[in-house]
């Protein structure tokens, strides 16, 4: 695993273990009744992880924790980073599977899965999503490889353009010169995908 993958994880836990975390837990769960019985953090992602919570339980917490992250207020880092480390094994995953098919490198892959988990998160429409989890992490890989595909498809039509090759060989301005020469000419210059 990544250095720079596992020190997010680290650096989120560090965060999620402090006291003003704590308070803003403590206020997080006030608002939020789904939240009420977990006293901590590591309570709540005990419960999200380990614990023989049903599904719809747990998709009830992941609600709760989605509504405080798209809130405004100081309470909203706070949730969007418990989000986090609730889908850090599914983000995990996605981040090995990502790096094994050589996306991208590790670096530009820990910052794409996490960056796009953020946006998932501060984005997701409630009203449209059953499984909250499963949506996210489904939407973070396949925004992922999409990304990837589209990178490849354009490096693949791209030409590599020798601009001494073009300087040495200038195409004079003729009025009156054939389209059989200027297309020749082009094709010279840009490749065969000129046509």
């Amino acid at each position: 695993m990544s250095n720079s993958w596992h020190e997010i994880h680290e650096h989120l836990m560090r965060d999620s273990s402090t006291l003003g975390f704590q308070h803003e837990f403590d206020s997080i769960r006030r608002h939020h009744p789904a939240l009420s019985r977990f006293h901590d953090p590591a309570g709540l992602l005990d419960a999200l992880h380990h614990n023989a919570a049903t599904a719809d339980d747990k998709n009830a917490l992941l609600r709760a924790l989605i509504e405080a992250a798209q809130a405004d207020g100081t309470e909203a880092d706070c949730a969007l980073t418990l989000m986090l480390l609730a889908l850090w094994p599914g983000m995990d995953a996605i981040f090995r599977r990502a790096t094994c098919r050589q996306v991208g490198s590790v670096g530009e892959v820990s910052s794409e899965v996490l960056a796009r988990a953020t946006e998932a998160i501060r984005c997701l429409d409630l009203n449209r999503v059953n499984r909250i989890a499963a949506t996210i992490l489904r939407n973070v890989e396949r925004d992922l490889i999409r990304a990837r595909r589209r990178e490849v498809a354009v490096q693949k039509l791209h030409v590599a353009f020798d601009l001494s090759d073009a300087a040495a060989n200038p195409i004079a301005a003729e009025p009156q010169a054939s389209p059989e020469r200027l297309h020749r000419d082009l094709v010279r210059l840009v490749g065969a995908d000129s046509t």
